[in-house]
């Protein structure tokens, strides 16, 4: 079921997930991608519906809960006063639907099928979240400095080449026409894998630490306290009295 925002349900997701003979295995291998798994909500995916529909430079952007309808509606002001068009009726759009403060990956586009270029957006936009949602990612993000030149696109881009080697050359072609990053560069290739391995760990231990917590908190729903234990032992669970044997033998 969709949502009226636009922003596509979790059953919804899986029901589409049969609509191209590659989105499955696209989605089992990210499921276990420990970088995209600790960012992705297919509850957070919001698809254009409203005006150009058409392909451009920019068909994905992840919108942060910093993003409130304040500082959106400023964007706007800015995007008409410099007569972007396209923009501006996408931020009005995006006004129009959200909530505020948002939390969204908004999608060019009303279609949901998973081209080579959604995929590459899709990874793109969720992992950029991964990166705001998770405070040891915040970490490692500033100590890198990924916000600069476009440094976070860059290992972003590498991760894509490597998960989806049919994708790898148009994206690392994207990488140097976008962002100034030429991956095809042996050292500068190297220094993104290695970001990326060191994101993935973290990554990995985020996912770990949840399934602990998790678990644990299964255990406690499932196992009864140590109160209701002893009251179950001496009999009270009942109601009844406690055999007078229980409480007066050797301990």
């Amino acid at each position: 079921m969709e949502s009226n925002d636009g922003i596509m349900s979790t059953d919804k997701a899986m029901e589409l997930l049969g609509d191209t003979e590659y989105t499955l295995p696209f989605y089992m291998k990210l499921e276990n991608n420990p970088l995209f798994k600790v960012g992705f909500d297919p509850e957070r995916i919001y698809y254009q519906r409203e005006g150009y529909q058409g392909k451009t430079d920019h068909p994905g952007s992840y919108y942060s809960d910093a993003f409130n309808k304040e500082i959106i509606q400023k964007s706007l002001d800015k995007a008409i006063e410099r007569k972007d068009t396209l923009y501006a009726e996408r931020l009005q759009e995006i006004l129009k639907n959200i909530e505020d403060p948002s939390d969204f990956v908004f999608m060019e586009g009303a279609s949901k099928e998973l081209t080579d270029r959604n995929k590459a957006t899709v990874i793109h936009e969720f992992v950029h979240r991964s990166f705001y949602e998770n405070p040891e990612l915040i970490k490692f993000y500033n100590k890198n400095k990924l916000g600069f030149d476009e440094r976070a696109h860059g290992m972003i881009s590498y991760m894509i080449g490597k998960e989806f080697p049919n994708l790898k050359e148009k994206e690392y072609e994207r990488a140097k026409a976008v962002y100034d990053i030429d991956l095809n560069d042996k050292e500068t290739e190297d220094e993104f894998k290695n970001l990326y391995n060191e994101a993935t760990k973290i990554s990995k231990n985020i996912l770990d630490k949840k399934r602990k917590k998790e678990n644990i908190k299964q255990e406690k729903e499932e196992k009864p306290s140590l109160f209701e234990t002893i009251k179950k032992t001496l009999g009270f669970n009942k109601g009844g009295v406690v055999n007078i044997n229980y409480l007066t033998r050797e301990l």
